[in-house]
């Protein structure tokens, strides 16, 4: 908003800066001697509001320079920072992307682990309920070698009386 207004400004006192000199030049017929004091005063007034505008108008071409050149400057550092805001938006959706993925592996993963568990959990008891019964099984066969150790020693006995 302010930039059209300062550029509407430097205009005006352009126009006036080459307005006023045309306008306010003594005569070219008429000496400098022949003015009257008031004359005279008026035109040294003027000459002093002309140099009062010409160093207002180099002031503000002064302010236009610099108001260009960080036009200039702001327009490249957004342009850097667009290309830096698209690079960052596709990293970011690259690592949305690869997060994703890895969670996605994450849970794959854990179902196989939880499978895994449920399987080992079973394998255990089967293997316990398995060690129970080889535990039973030789409890049996060594009643089963006491008993034939024990027929074995009857069988080996001499029957009757000797």
């Amino acid at each position: 908003m302010e930039l059209p207004l300062l550029l509407m400004a430097v205009a005006f006192i352009l126009i006036v800066v080459m307005i006023l000199p045309a306008q306010n030049n003594p005569p070219a017929d008429k000496p400098k001697d022949s003015f009257t004091a008031e004359e005279q005063n008026e035109v040294n007034y003027l000459k002093g509001q002309l140099k009062k505008v010409q160093e207002d108008r180099q002031n503000l071409q002064n302010e236009l320079d610099l108001i260009k050149n960080t036009q200039i400057q702001l327009s490249y550092d957004a342009e850097k920072y667009k290309e830096w805001a698209d690079k960052s938006a596709q990293e970011l959706e690259k690592h949305k992307t690869q997060n994703l993925q890895l969670r996605q592996d994450l849970i794959a993963r854990e179902d196989d682990l939880s499978k895994e568990l449920y399987i080992n959990v079973n394998l255990s008891k089967d293997l316990k309920e398995k060690a129970e019964q080889i535990a039973a099984l030789e409890n049996t066969l060594r009643e089963f070698k006491n008993k034939n150790r024990d027929l074995e020693d009857q069988l080996k006995a001499p029957k009757g009386p000797v």
